[in-house]
């Protein structure tokens, strides 16, 4: 099987607010409605949620965000987590 692709998309860079907002109204969410299909696909669907403000230089820091998201990418297929809350 080949490497698996990372793709990182937030609202209006790939997913539409209009198609987040039909599945959040039906009290779903667009990842957790995807991953449990496509895992056997050896794709991995998750989302990071930021719990604050993003700003340079505190916790909230891009670089450290983008750590999580490195990490959520780098998981062994078997382990796939779905949702991550950065806080």
């Amino acid at each position: 099987m080949s490497q698996p692709i990372c793709a990182i998309a937030g609202f209006g860079a790939g997913v539409s607010m209009g198609v987040a907002r039909a599945f959040a109204k039906k009290g779903y969410s667009l990842a957790f409605c995807l991953a449990p299909k496509l895992k056997d696909f050896g794709i991995h669907v998750g989302t990071v949620t930021i719990s604050d403000t993003v700003e340079v230089g505190t916790h909230f820091d891009p670089d450290a965000i983008a750590q999580s998201n490195l990490k959520l990418h780098q998981q062994a297929a078997e382990a796939f987590q779905v949702e991550v809350i950065y806080k």
